[in-house]
């Protein structure tokens, strides 16, 4: 079994990477094949290798004895091809114990809300371009994920990078509003500094002594999609719609795992606005992990070049929750941080990112260059000179323990007024509670 031991403080949750069916003589009484999420779920052996049971327990939906049974479980049935073709088993392949995350979203609601999740994920997998609403598809190839809007490009989640990341990020106009280098070279106005820069992006320049940030042998690497992306229609007249898929990445230097990571973006677009909501899950299962003092990192975007303070074509401004105005946002800490101005067409535009209330840290530092980069950096506090805390940022995720951070990127077509910025971060953090760190650690 591939559960932690009864001595551990928290509970951990595996999600299943590989299976190996059990083949049994008829007559045989079934056997376990392999446990999945500690607590949640656990796939059996039922009939030769041709039925799968899925037992598992809401994670956080209410749970009563009406819900099933006292202990309040509910289980589903599938084939093994079924399970198969969401890559939660394969024949052939022993059971690997993997860095311990908490479930699948798809799969912690009610059993009919699970069941109509399954169908309609595994019908996904099965289409190059699987489409939910008029409004919003996407287009799965390899581990590249694009997603369009009305069949024009919103973003694609780029896993050929050596850092994967969002790029392009367009506005409601069809106007750019990330950098497009390094992707596009000679763009007008454009700047070919820090080619590290990429889109939008989560990296850190120190994590036990190596450079995720700049250096070309320090990679994560997308390893799968957690089943399938989702697409549906949240609004009606086709106006807008939602995106959600998770990713198991691979933070490694020289090729060798330094950390786990399950990645969750949520993409809602509706309208002027559209945000990004970006959940993390970030531990190991071999050794501790530390993320070192540095500005260089963490939860980050380039701007476009009119959107910067300075350059041959910038007009835009820097505005953060507590007042503070451009080229003073550096190093501060606050609740948000936004970029305003004008588009490369002169219509004006506002990105902003949220740092959760449940965060590490929280209210966060931020790395805001006049050049078009912002960065939410909760490791940096030393680097960024802050006279009001004297410790170090150093943080350390000990071995089997998962730090888990939540931020939203908001991208609005408008002024910064119009934006309507703190009421919508106050709206992200009371609509959705970040997951803590099991061991208690914010």
């Amino acid at each position: 079994m591939l559960l932690p031991s009864p001595n551990h403080k928290r509970p951990l949750y595996q999600v299943l990477r590989k299976a190996r069916i059990l083949h049994q003589q008829e007559g045989k009484a079934v056997k376990r094949l392999v446990v999945g999420i500690d607590e949640f779920f656990e796939f059996h052996h039922l009939t030769r290798g041709q039925d799968l049971r899925f037992l598992g327990r809401p994670a956080r939906a209410p749970c009563s004895p009406d819900q099933g049974n006292p202990a309040c479980r509910w289980e589903t049935r599938g084939t093994f091809a079924a399970f198969q073709r969401q890559g939660w088993a394969q024949p052939g392949l022993e059971a690997t114990r993997i860095p311990a995350f908490p479930a699948p979203e798809a799969l912690i609601h009610s059993p009919s809300e699970t069941m109509r999740t399954l169908r309609l994920t595994l019908a996904l997998a099965l289409l190059s371009a699987a489409s939910v609403s008029a409004a919003i598809t996407v287009e799965q190839k390899g581990l590249n994920l694009r997603v369009l809007v009305n069949g024009k490009l919103f973003t694609e989640y780029r896993a050929d990078t050596r850092v994967p990341c969002l790029y392009p990020l367009m506005s409601a106009s069809g106007t750019h509003l990330t950098r497009q280098f390094p992707f596009v070279k000679g763009v007008p106005g454009e700047k070919s500094d820090h080619p590290h820069h990429t889109g939008f992006w989560f990296t850190h320049g120190n994590v036990n002594g190596h450079d995720f940030w700049h250096k070309d042998n320090c990679r994560i690497v997308t390893r799968r999609f957690i089943g399938s992306p989702v697409a549906t229609s949240v609004i009606k007249g086709g106006k807008g719609g939602r995106v959600t898929f998770t990713v198991e990445l691979s933070w490694e230097a020289d090729g060798k795992p330094v950390v786990a990571e399950h990645r969750k973006y949520e993409i809602l677009i509706s309208g002027k606005t559209s945000t990004i909501d970006v959940t993390s899950h970030l531990g190991s299962n071999q050794h501790d992990i530390t993320f070192k003092d540095t500005k260089e990192g963490s939860f980050s975007i380039r701007t476009a070049p009119s959107l910067r303070l300075v350059g041959e074509v910038a007009k835009g401004k820097i505005t953060n929750s507590e007042g503070v105005k451009d080229n003073d946002a550096w190093g501060k800490r606050a609740r948000w941080v936004a970029y305003h101005g004008p588009d490369a067409k002169g219509t004006p535009q506002v990105i902003a990112i949220f740092d959760h209330s449940k965060n590490l840290r929280h209210p966060t530092w931020w790395h805001a260059r006049n050049y078009g980069l912002l960065t939410a950096n909760p490791f940096g506090i030393r680097a960024f000179r802050d006279p009001k805390v004297k410790e170090s940022g150093d943080h350390t995720i000990k071995k089997g323990e998962i730090l888990t951070q939540h931020y939203r990127l908001l991208l609005h077509e408008g002024t910064f007024e119009s934006a309507q910025v703190e009421d919508n971060w106050k709206a992200f953090t009371a609509d959705k509670k970040a997951e803590k760190d099991p061991a208690g650690k914010k």
